[in-house]
């Protein structure tokens, strides 16, 4: 959704005399938005296989050692994709942010409440896919895969924190 406001906010802003001067980077912003639309859109039915893999392993036998072998190894591995799609969204959702403020400040002003909702609507799809990619970290035995997905979920927080700072003072400014 946030991506869909930023193309709104790029829509509304291309072909206005009064910003001609960031037409180009209206358009480049149209187009990014779109393909992150459709990126995240793609990851709802992959987060949905994704959670159908742990099921599945879940229920695999675990009558004899060697079923028991397997059935780990499925469930390992099915957790570690389970993290690999949230974390593309929390990738994702932070370049949504950084899209989110370009609208503020370059897109059209009539527009800039959704450039605005479209960073917040950022920020809390990457608090869900971070959630995920925690909970999962948590559940699998290869810690040095969860520290490495926690220690990039830290990051990409901090780099939205901010990025929503600087999103909540061109608010202010621009309205």
């Amino acid at each position: 959704m946030a991506a869909g406001l930023v193309a709104m906010v790029a829509r509304l802003t291309l072909g206005k005399k009064k910003y001609a001067g960031v037409e180009a980077q209206m358009q480049s912003l149209l187009d990014s938005a779109e393909k992150l639309r459709a990126d995240l859109g793609a990851c709802i039915a992959d987060d949905s296989a994704a959670f159908e893999a742990v099921l599945d392993a879940f229920r695999l036998p675990k009558d004899t050692p060697e079923q028991l072998a397997a059935r780990a190894q499925a469930v390992e591995s099915a957790y570690h994709h389970a993290a690999e799609v949230p974390l593309k969204v929390a990738r994702a959702a932070a370049a949504a942010s950084g899209l989110a403020l370009q609208a503020v400040v370059q897109g059209n002003r009539n527009a800039i409440s959704d450039g605005g909702s479209a960073a917040y609507l950022a920020r809390a799809g990457f608090a869900g896919a971070a959630l995920n990619v925690r909970a999962n970290a948590g559940a699998v035995q290869d810690q040095s895969a969860a520290a490495a997905w926690l220690q990039e979920i830290a990051g990409l927080e901090s780099r939205i924190d901010e990025t929503m700072e600087t999103v909540e003072k061109v608010l202010k400014e621009r309205k």
